[in-house]
């Protein structure tokens, strides 16, 4: 359209002021997009109805897990910043190619085109300019630039005598590319055929023909089909679409025509001068149904894990039935039981594609109750047979963890073997209640120390990539997280724990099968570190500083002064590389010297987790160490110094490496005990924290009320790690019916940073809840970690364990006006 609105500009510019030829020019734009409307109406609805499809149609299948594929067969292109140089030209029409060729013409000799020409010139070449800087490069990002390159064509052409030449040539073009406009390119600049080799020439047009042709099979009901692009095809494939890289699942395959594929070509949707997409037909599932139909006999049972076209193309003896629908290992054994008392064998055909919890659901059982015999590859399936069945006894678990009640995650599969590459967590889910917020699921990777090395979140999502908020109670999805590895991250094993987060970002607690409550970070299982195949080399220090000394060379960050709040940790990192194998094991040595120069404080620690006894000659790795600074340390300026030692304990340098320096900051603390305190106590939670009493200010209560309370504690020195104190009005039928969690102090005195005989005091405002019925109350007290849900265990002045690892404090609660 914008190449014919040159023909009607051409002699309006001529005679009309500029602005008002940019309005005719609109005009003509809207008159070209009306009659684009009438010729081709599905344009215009496509949009409306691809959204109805997507979120109603069964054939739209787990658009999350296409994305990568998608991607890397389109952004994966590449394109450098010539790109749009090369794509203008064969997206323009000819007219308006050599229409801008003799824009140069006009611009010489014509002195009041010049301020016209210019500005569009300037907008074109700007705007070009300005996408060539992006990375994501289409051609399709070049529209903003026609209209004004139409008119500047249209200047160039203004002293053409002859016009209707320019009008039958662009009639032409156009009548050939009518039926599929989007395959049009300049013949001037190779036409398709060259297009076809520089830039993506198909937007949707080969899919829909191709969809338009598997709709027409007899059996197309039945049908399901891989494709690049799952949101492109599947609102216009009427049944099933799966992504690519799930093509064993598929009976045919949708992408670009290639000739080395092994696959048959069933059809070739061939759009403007071009084969835009072929129809593979995946043979896999008729060879394995003529390999199972050699050998099944008829009392046999086929289990799929996965819905495979196989389901449909096997005709041989026996029965066949795929399990694929079953989210738990708990169904997966009660099916498996009913179907061992009418069969003598079974053939397991394991597919690529499959879940791998299915798989492994499946695996288990079987192998609990019969031997396997036998075990081929045909066509990218392994086919197992199990003879012998015997009674089934299995009681898996259905549950790993309970979260809030409303999502539920069923199983989780994480790599066998150790890996030194990324990695795929595959989290199963499902939603036992009705769910009312979207929720994220995040992975983190940490070592022994508690260090973070990677991690990964995604919203949960259903097959067709519905939030939980949308999910029906009972239903369940696999979620797959790929956990991406630093090339320095030193082998070991290492956790990998997950977290669930609702819409405003607030953690979720999680519950274990027996009810008992893990924290809001749960521990999935451990994932070993390989070391690299090939040493990865020594670090480019980049703002950093290189210490060399045989046979290490150290990597230290240039850390600015830091300021650290008594009793805190400060990490440090230290990038460490071997130029000769060490064949020892060497540690660090970390000094806090005073202001005289006096040594502080001191720490050792091994140099890797990875020990260095074992590091090859250019192995290369990160390491990370936690410098807790004693709540004993006066709040003064210290100088941080670090050395490595040898086997032998000596200092591997002859001087300490000085990085940075260190603020140690002073915190209030209080280490005389209130002599009025109402309720005394003498308890101890763990090993140095202890509860020495209570007030409460009053015992009686009404629902939605609260009670002040102040507990009061005194420590014996930090805890390792930072508990978070819970209070508990527990009701008769031994559920909290208001409960209080804070960090000590309201945050301002974790329990890593108390000192030895420091007092602390909590004033807290303990809530009862709206609907708590009436009657007597006890106040539960005790200390937990958040992370994994663990208590401190508590102990009485005689040395026994009080039950629940809580302290029930000698008072009783009456709460009065409230249910019966």
């Amino acid at each position: 359209p914008f190449a014919l609105l040159v023909l009607g500009s051409a002699w309006l510019l001529r005679r009309m002021r500029f602005l008002r030829a940019i309005a005719l020019f609109l005009l003509w734009g809207l008159a070209a997009a009306a009659l684009y409307w009438v010729l081709y109406p599905a344009m215009w609805t496509a949009p409306a109805q691809t959204l109805r499809d997507l979120v109603t149609a069964p054939s739209y299948h787990a658009q999350a897990a296409l994305m990568p594929t998608f991607f890397a067969g389109r952004v994966a292109l590449e394109h450098g910043p010539e790109f749009y140089a090369v794509a203008l030209p064969l997206r323009l029409s000819p007219i308006v190619l050599l229409g801008l060729v003799f824009s140069v013409r006009a611009f010489v000799k014509e002195k009041s085109l010049r301020p016209d020409l210019a500005w569009l010139w300037l907008f074109t070449l700007g705007y070009t300019l300005f996408l060539a800087l992006n990375a994501k490069k289409y051609d399709r990002y070049l529209l903003p630039v026609f209209p004004p390159l139409a008119l500047v064509a249209a200047l160039g052409w203004g002293r053409l005598s002859k016009r209707f030449i320019l009008l039958l040539v662009q009639f032409v073009l156009a009548l050939i590319f009518v039926l599929y406009p989007l395959a049009a390119f300049n013949p001037l600049a190779g036409g398709p055929w060259v297009a076809s080799r520089l830039l993506p020439v198909d937007w949707g047009e080969g899919m829909g023909a191709a969809a338009r042709w598997l709709n027409r099979l007899p059996d197309a009901d039945q049908l399901a089909v891989a494709a690049i692009s799952v949101p492109s095809f599947a609102p216009l494939f009427d049944v099933h679409t799966v992504p690519l890289g799930q093509a064993t699942l598929a009976d045919y395959v949708v992408r670009s025509p290639t000739p080395t594929s092994s696959q048959p070509i069933a059809h070739v949707a061939h759009l403007g001068f071009l084969d835009h997409a072929a129809i593979y037909t995946n043979t896999a599932p008729f060879e394995q149904a003529a390999y199972l139909a050699d050998r099944v006999e008829p009392d046999d049972l086929i289990i799929l894990d996965a819905d495979t076209p196989l389901l449909r193309r096997y005709t041989g003896p026996g029965a066949i039935v795929s399990l694929a629908d079953l989210p738990d290992q708990a169904g997966v054994a009660a099916r498996l039981a009913e179907l061992s008392v009418d069969y003598s064998r079974f053939w397991l055909v394991a597919d690529p594609a499959a879940s791998p919890i299915t798989a492994a659901h499946l695996r288990q059982e079987l192998e609990l109750f019969a031997t396997p015999v036998s075990t081929a590859t045909v066509a990218s399936a392994t086919i197992t047979q199990y003879a012998n069945p015997q009674s089934l006894i299995s009681n898996p678990q259905s549950l790993i963890y309970n979260f809030n009640d409303q999502i539920a995650l069923v199983d989780a599969s994480l790599p066998a073997f150790p890996v030194n590459a990324p990695f795929t967590v595959h989290l199963r889910w499902q939603a036992p209640n009705p769910t009312l917020t979207d929720l994220h699921a995040s992975l983190y990777l940490r070592d022994p120390s508690d260090h973070l090395w990677a991690e990964v979140g995604q919203p949960l999502l259903n097959d067709v990539t519905f939030p939980t908020s949308a999910w029906t109670p009972g239903e369940w999805a696999d979620n797959a997280l790929t956990m991406k590895l630093s090339q320095r991250i030193p082998p070991g094993d290492y956790a990998v724990q997950l977290t669930v987060t609702d819409a405003e970002g607030s953690q979720w607690g999680a519950w274990d099968s027996g009810g008992e409550f893990q924290g809001v970070s749960v521990s999935l299982d451990d994932v070993g570190i390989a070391p690299p195949a090939e040493p990865v080399g020594p670090a480019e220090c980049g703002e950093g500083h290189t210490l060399a000394a045989a046979p290490f060379l150290a990597c230290l960050p240039d850390l600015p002064p830091q300021a650290v709040p008594s009793g805190d940790a400060l990490t440090l990192e230290v990038t460490w590389s071997a130029v000769t194998p060490p064949l020892s094991d060497y540690s660090v040595r970390w000094r806090l010297l005073d202001p005289d120069g006096d040594i502080a404080l001191e720490q050792i620690a091994d140099l890797s987790p990875y020990a260095t006894s074992r590091w090859r000659a250019g192995d290369s790795f990160d390491a990370r160490y936690d410098l807790r600074c004693d709540p004993a340390l006066p709040a003064t300026v210290y100088t941080l110094a670090l050395n490595v030692l040898m086997p032998d304990g000596a200092p591997l340098w002859e001087t300490d490496a000085v990085l940075t320096t260190v603020e140690i900051l002073p915190r209030d603390r209080l280490f005389d005990l209130p002599p009025d305190i109402t309720h005394p106590l003498d308890l101890t939670l763990g090993r140095v924290v202890h509860l020495r009493g209570f007030d409460l200010a009053r015992a009686q209560a009404v629902p939605g009320d609260t009670l002040p309370l102040t507990l009061y504690w005194q420590a014996d020195g930090p805890t390792d790690i930072d508990y978070t104190i819970f209070v508990h009005l527990v009701g008769s039928d031994g559920r909290p019916h208001g409960q209080l969690d804070f960090i000590p102090s309201g945050g301002a005195a974790p329990t890593t940073s108390w000192a030895s005989g420091q007092v602390i005091i909590d004033d807290t405002a303990l809530p009862v809840a709206d609907d708590a019925p009436t009657g007597v109350y006890q106040v539960a007290v005790g200390m937990y970690d958040r992370d994994s849900g663990g208590r401190l265990p508590v102990t009485d002045p005689a040395g026994n364990s009080l039950p629940d690892d809580q302290v029930i404090l000698p008072i009783v609660v009456t709460v009065a006006g409230g249910q019966q």
